[in-house]
């Protein structure tokens, strides 16, 4: 199977930018001794907020003391997540009760800290909690991935209710449940440029009154929407992470700093998957948006400045973005030191059915496939995580068939995973892109000036023209369906 990767991947690794998801727990080997620690160990508020339990130790943390499941009863009156990308606990109220709530959340060596949990009958004002009114928002699957491939702004551009409510709270961070709002159109706006849609409680509604009127993908702030600035840590190879003031230095090669600082600022923000195609755009000449981006951007060691945001018609003009990030040098796992030797065998409906469901069943599938080493370092909480299926996408750069892929995503502290566009434009720029993106190669400051084949073309298959067109069809080829 690794051989098969590497032919397909090999016959084409080409070029363009943008995705996602970030985290920090260091680089080194923790030993198992610390426990995770909260900041909170009682939360309180109303149905409709949205409240984090920072993990104030991460970067300390082994794999096996990172916290990996979440245990609690009362699911319909909570939601509660790992963020993983911002190193917190999320906590979503969505229905008010007389009751305490007890939520353990466990660690994968089963050490435990509880969370109590009130959510108080106080009804929320949806014109109150939602304080940014402007947001990007789009097409979002019901497996609940971001499809992209129809650009903000162009014809047949999609807007489902879902994309609505997940990105009105995450710019809010607040948790309006979907099944409480209605949700009507007021304006249609240019291919989505300007949609306006009226959210309003439903009668009903147990827990929030009023309405608010919303404005998509247009004259947006890029500070409101980019609203987690802490970008985890970017991993550098370690020639490049030895020689960081040559690399800052280089005009070129700083910006695979760069590149990979905006993968981590989807990691983080992930709603910015859905500019992914906008930012492929040409801006002026034949330079794109994402190059635009990357030029006006100020790196250093602990941080980093865009200075030029191309507004691409939704953002305000003209702002700035400042961020914070640590450099590390690369020792993550990789899959390509996982895979079996042969494809995994799965059913035609769990390979072709698109939903969450499936699509999980899908990854933990995978998951039990792979090396027992691999999974001594990463959990199946973090693997999901980490990983995307992707459906009909172009089987190989000679091959058109279109296949299910699993992918894996950036911003993982322990998992290896680049965007190709980023990959193949600016970290180690392809010959045949060298003039258009003055992309840098971190590859030269390695020994023998070559990457080794888990950190290339062991990522899968990718393809610039295909990206271009907004097939993003980077990824794994692994399944094998059943007769």
């Amino acid at each position: 199977m690794k051989k098969l990767l590497t032919i397909l991947s090999s016959l084409t690794i080409s070029s363009t930018l943008i995705t996602p998801i970030v985290i920090s727990c260091g680089t080194e080997n923790k030993e198992n001794k610390a426990k995770f620690n909260l900041d909170v160990n009682s939360i309180s508020g109303s149905a409709g907020e949205r409240i984090f339990a920072n993990i104030t130790n991460y970067d300390d943390l082994s794999k096996d003391n990172l916290p990996d499941t979440i245990e609690y009863t009362e699911k319909d009156y909570l939601e509660v997540t790992i963020d993983h990308s911002n190193k917190r606990i999320q906590f979503d109220l969505l229905k008010s009760t007389t009751s305490e709530i007890k939520v353990k959340i466990l660690s994968v060596l089963k050490e435990e800290l509880t969370v109590t949990v009130t959510i108080d009958k106080e009804k929320l004002s949806l014109n109150k909690v939602v304080k940014v009114k402007q947001f990007i928002a789009g097409n979002k699957l019901d497996d609940g991935t971001i499809d992209a491939s129809i650009a903000v702004g162009s014809e047949g551009f999609k807007i489902t209710n879902k994309s609505i409510i997940d990105s009105l709270n995450n710019v809010n961070q607040a948790s309006i449940d979907i099944n409480q709002v209605d949700i009507e159109q007021k304006n249609a706006g240019e291919n989505g440029i300007g949609a306006a849609y009226e959210i309003k409680a439903k009668k009903e509604s147990e827990n929030l009154t009023g309405s608010v009127t919303v404005t998509l993908n247009k004259g947006i702030n890029v500070n409101d929407f980019f609203v987690n600035k802490d970008l985890g840590n970017i991993f550098l190879y370690k020639g490049a992470y030895s020689q960081l003031e040559n690399v800052l230095k280089d005009e070129k090669d700083k910006t695979s700093i760069i590149s990979m600082a905006v993968e981590n600022l989807g990691a983080a923000n992930k709603d910015f998957e859905y500019l992914r195609g906008n930012l492929l755009f040409f801006a002026k000449g034949i330079t794109t948006n994402a190059q635009l981006m990357i030029e006006g951007a100020t790196p250093s060691n602990k941080g980093i400045v865009f200075n030029n945001i191309p507004d691409m018609k939704i953002f305000k003009p003209s702002q700035t973005l400042k961020l914070s990030y640590n450099i590390v040098e690369e020792i993550r796992m990789t899959l390509f030191e996982a895979l079996p030797e042969s494809k995994i065998k799965v059913s035609k409906e769990l390979y072709e059915t698109q939903t969450y469901e499936k699509s999980l069943e899908l990854k933990k599938l995978v998951y039990s496939n792979l090396s027992e080493s691999f999974k001594k370092t990463i959990s199946e909480e973090h693997f999901i995580s980490f990983t995307r299926i992707k459906y009909n996408v172009q089987k190989s750069n000679n091959e058109k068939q279109l296949v299910t892929k699993i992918d894996v995503l950036p911003g993982s502290n322990i998992f290896y995973g680049h965007d190709g566009g980023s990959f193949n434009s600016y970290i180690v720029t392809d010959k045949s892109l060298e003039g258009f993106t003055n992309g840098g190669d971190l590859s030269k400051y390695e020994e023998g000036k070559k990457l080794a084949e888990k950190y290339s073309q062991g990522m899968g298959f990718y393809n610039m023209f295909l990206a271009m067109q907004g097939n993003f069809c980077q990824g794994h080829d692994i399944f094998e369906v059943e007769n």
